[in-house]
């Protein structure tokens, strides 16, 4: 039996009982914090221990203001929560906690109970990051922002942040110190998806230590101030997860074409679902399904 034949008669089988899910939804914690700051240690920590327990959904980073680490979008960003004082945390844009509770543990409480009910919420934002060395400091970060087909149309803020571990002082600010960023405003429908490019010139401290610098990209809505939701963020840390040649067929993005991706193409069946529709018509059916068995192998 030839594998197209192979692959529809796949199709057909399982297509009954295909549900497709929706995006999980990772968390962004912005932490306000200052050197000076004789509580912000027990905050910082509090956010360390969250990260800990939730390595791939819960990503952070410190805003220095008033002392030698500060930066103008730092400064900006402060202003935008109207934050009064450190330590005070934004989680994804909607949810905060301003001082110390006391202790890491309670910290850690009262962050953890605010990201379980953020992470709980739903989203139709997906983020994909990869990166690459361009010269000896210069790096640049790709990212594909899409809204899901079943999802809503939206305008957002694509925000992508360089940040640097153990930076300045371990262990007390040591989990993400916020050095620059870049700001693309895009609009999506539903089913729709854009690939963009941010270019950072890393400083000194980043360049000797290219190990503990990552980058965040997060889609927030286009509000002047908070409360403003992030609908969605993702990792990127230095050296990893290169951006490879198109291969689009991959839909899964691990290299091979597969039953992976077969599978991937049968849930989204019928929709208009960014990474299935391979040759990016509108609609996921048999052009695309023939498209991934002429491709099968690695890309």
């Amino acid at each position: 039996m030839n594998r197209k034949l192979l692959a529809t008669l796949t199709l057909t089988a399982l297509l009954p009982v295909c549900i497709a899910d929706a995006a999980p939804r990772k968390v962004l914690c912005e932490n306000f914090t200052a050197t000076w700051c004789t509580t912000c240690p027990d905050m910082a920590n509090g956010i360390i221990q969250l990260m800990n327990e939730f390595p791939d959904t819960c990503f952070a980073m410190q805003i220095h203001k008033w002392d030698s680490y500060s930066t103008n979008w730092g400064g900006s960003r402060w202003s935008f929560y109207n934050v009064p004082g450190p330590p005070t945390v934004w989680l994804d844009g909607s949810l905060n906690l301003t001082g110390s509770q006391g202790s890491v543990a309670a910290n850690y409480k009262s962050l953890r109970s605010k990201y379980i009910q953020l992470s709980a919420t739903s989203t139709d934002v997906t983020i994909d990051v990869c990166g690459e060395t361009i010269s000896a400091n210069t790096y640049t970060v790709t990212s594909e922002i899409a809204i899901e087909s079943a999802g809503v149309g939206k305008t957002m803020k694509i925000h992508c942040a360089q940040m640097l571990h153990n930076y300045p002082a371990n262990p007390t600010f040591n989990y993400g110190c916020f050095k620059q960023q870049s700001l693309q405003t895009i609009t999506l429908a539903p089913g729709e998806v854009q690939q963009l490019t941010f270019n950072f010139t890393l400083d000194s401290s980043s360049q000797s230590n290219t190990g503990n610098v990552y980058f965040l990209v997060w889609a927030q809505e286009t509000n002047n101030s908070g409360p403003s939701e992030v609908f969605q963020v993702e990792k990127h840390t230095h050296g990893t997860t290169p951006c490879l040649p198109a291969c689009p067929a991959d839909v899964s993005g691990d290299g091979v074409v597969n039953v992976t991706d077969l599978l991937a193409v049968i849930e989204a069946w019928g929709s208009a679902d960014v990474n299935a529709d391979i040759n990016t018509d509108g609609l996921v059916d048999v052009s695309d399904l023939l498209e991934l068995v002429s491709n099968w192998g690695a890309c």
